[in-house]
């Protein structure tokens, strides 16, 4: 997953400032917050919420 988020975010030139993940076990369920330098686009965010093994994505702007 974090190979697959990050290759949407390359793609559009967005920079990863920081990110954290999880999980609960080896291939369970896991956990990820990325802060990223520029808001994505509504067309990146949909990109990563279509990636197969994502159950639940949110975006939040703080």
């Amino acid at each position: 997953m974090i190979g697959s988020v990050g290759s949407v975010l390359g793609e559009e030139n967005i920079n990863v400032s920081f990110m954290s993940v999880g999980r609960i076990a080896p291939r369970k369920h896991a956990v990820m917050a990325i802060g990223v330098d520029e808001e994505p686009s509504k067309v990146t965010l949909r990109k990563i919420g279509e990636i197969p093994a994502i159950e639940e994505f949110v975006f939040l702007k703080l």
